[in-house]
């Protein structure tokens, strides 16, 4: 990866500091991939959102599509550890095998 392709800002906010690394272009409303920052303990009618969710970014990729984890909306990394991101992609596996996916 070529500096070009990595952006580190700092924002202050009230004595939090966030950290965004640009990893990948922000995300776009169509198209079969999807970004998700985490996906911690849904509840039913979370869980039906994400189903609905993945079911269009399907549609959009003819069968298949591509979940970025530890991804934000804008491309940068969440910064997330590796366990958050794991639970995440299980419950993304869970959601795809109920869609037979």
């Amino acid at each position: 990866m070529t500096s070009s392709n990595v952006a580190l800002t700092t924002h202050k906010s009230h004595a939090k500091m966030k950290r965004n690394v640009e990893v990948i272009a922000p995300e776009k409303e169509d198209g079969s991939t999807e970004y998700k920052r985490q996906v911690y303990q849904p509840k039913a009618m979370r869980l039906r959102s994400l189903a609905t969710q993945m079911s269009y970014r399907l549609d959009e990729g003819s069968g298949v599509c591509t979940y970025q984890v530890g991804v934000e909306d804008n491309g940068c990394h969440s910064l997330l550890d590796y366990e958050s991101v794991a639970e995440s992609a299980r419950i993304l596996e869970c959601i795809a095998r109920s869609l037979n996916a």
